[in-house]
């Protein structure tokens, strides 16, 4: 997935989603984002894929190249694992320090990062929080 202007891959309530060994790159918007608003079991999985060249031209929140996000009382339980990220740029209408944005990885659902790496995040490399669990 490459020249795109939004988001290379958007995942809204998935469950046991897989997105494995993709090269995503030049996007507008962002890379591959999963979030969830149902409560219950996530199971995403997000590994092996190459990132680069990520934006967030209109603003937004910063999550950029990969965001695992469940809102609310989402879902949870997620693995994001050796994926690797490059030249993640862009800004959000936040400033800097109200929340930890504009990072190359967000996981806020019980989920484990892990054999991930990251080269010329804007802000933050990786943001993790917000969950019961978190395992690195």
């Amino acid at each position: 997935m490459h020249t795109i202007a939004n988001v290379a891959l958007l995942s809204y309530n998935a469950r046991a989603f897989r997105v494995e060994g993709s090269i995503v790159c030049d996007c507008g918007e962002g890379g591959i984002l999963v979030h969830r608003w149902s409560e219950g079991h996530n199971g995403t999985l997000v590994c092996h894929n190459q990132i680069s060249n990520i934006a967030a031209r209109s603003g937004g929140s910063g999550l950029n190249g990969i965001s695992i996000t469940d809102f609310r009382k989402g879902g949870r339980l997620a693995v994001c694992s050796n994926n690797v990220l490059r030249n993640i740029t862009g800004t959000g209408p936040m400033r800097r320090t109200t929340r930890l944005f504009w990072g190359g990885i967000a996981a806020v659902a019980d989920t484990c990062l892990t054999g991930n790496i990251l080269e010329e995040a804007r802000v933050i490399g990786i943001n993790l929080g917000w969950g019961r669990i978190c395992a690195i």
